[in-house]
């Protein structure tokens, strides 16, 4: 069996404890699978006391990298920031608490097939129940998401999946990134897959509000695609149109009816050529606005990070190309120097 050469291990820390024996489960897991591979934990803004636990823990597990950030996100965003610091060949989006590291491996031979981004569904795994109203609105929603992009969104969590890191940087550079998470299928070129695997992680309690779901949610549906901007140029131009039309039936009634009040006509034209003035600025604001929407890349996840910790040990130090007490440079750490260490 090839194992796969380098890997990255993802998980996204709120409210839950990341312990070094779930990480030594998952790294007990990949051994087989993986040549090299690390774990980065995003704690999405955590308290005191789980900052001092993830501080305390990275100073003793080995290939470890926690990022802090700075204010309260879903965590389809934080795993985005934690794309960003991601050094793998490919990474894996898991929960080290709670999923099973059994379910490691079927991913993973699935990726060594070519595949780009593999899915780990649960059995028998629901949406969890929300209000009929806002039911309602996240399948209209999803559906509208569907028709603009040709995307179908999943109503459960990310959970468990790997991506290629072509996949992930492709997912990270898009606009609409925190979408991308919850699909199926990312784009062409990137062959998708689906497996059953053991259950893991249940569903978070908490959701966000009515107000601040509906307003991230028109937030990622404008950065689908210039589709509603461009709406509004079409309606615009419509109104133009119209006014033209309008000014003729002005025309027509001043032409051929005797008793039109006075000043009606004057005022009708007046608000006609400014109606098809205004029509016409907006149609060419939104045309322009369209085109710097197209070129503009998507705005940076970098101002959410407060700070960067980063294991100062490592299990792959054997390795390592070092320099020795001499000053002169070897490939991969001395078998002494390595035996050393072991024994500290």
């Amino acid at each position: 069996m090839t194992r796969l050469s380098s890997l990255t291990v993802l998980t996204v820390v709120d409210v839950g404890i990341v312990t070094a024996e779930g990480i030594d489960r998952f790294a007990a897991a990949l051994t087989d699978d993986v040549v090299t591979f690390d774990f980065i934990i995003v704690a999405n803004s955590v308290d005191n006391d789980q900052s001092l636990r993830l501080k305390a823990l990275v100073e003793v597990m080995p290939d470890l990298t926690v990022v802090f950030l700075g204010e309260p996100v879903h965590d389809d965003l934080a795993r985005l920031v934690g794309i960003e610091h991601a050094v793998g060949d490919y990474v894996l989006f898991a929960d080290l608490a709670t999923d099973d590291p059994a379910a490691i491996a079927p991913l993973l031979a699935q990726v060594r097939q070519g595949f780009d981004l593999v899915v780990g569904d649960v059995p028998g795994r629901v949406a969890d129940q929300r209000p009929w109203a806002e039911d309602i609105a996240l399948r209209a929603y999803i559906w509208i998401y569907a028709k603009m992009s040709g995307l179908r969104l999943e109503r459960t969590p990310t959970g468990l999946r790997v991506l290629s890191r072509a996949a992930a940087l492709f997912i990270a550079g898009r606009a609409n990134g925190e979408l991308l998470m919850r699909t199926r299928s990312i784009a062409p070129g990137f062959p998708a897959s689906a497996m059953d695997v053991p259950p893991g992680r249940p569903f978070p309690e908490g959701r966000k509000s009515i107000t601040r779901s509906w307003w991230s949610g028109i937030g990622l549906l404008l950065s689908v695609s210039a589709l509603p901007l461009r709406g509004t140029s079409y309606l615009a131009l419509l109104g133009g149109v119209v006014s033209v039309i309008y000014s003729l039936y002005v025309f027509a009634v001043y032409l051929f009816k005797s008793d039109v009040a006075a000043g009606w006509t004057t005022i009708s034209l007046q608000l006609a050529a400014m109606t098809f003035v205004f029509s016409t600025i907006l149609l060419f604001i939104a045309e322009y606005v369209v085109q710097i929407y197209t070129a503009s890349p998507p705005r940076s996840r970098r101002y959410l990070v407060l700070r960067e910790l980063r294991s100062p040990t490592s299990r792959r130090s054997a390795r390592l190309n070092i320099v020795d007490g001499e000053g002169e440079f070897r490939l991969g750490k001395p078998i002494w120097l390595t035996t050393l260490d072991r024994a500290e």
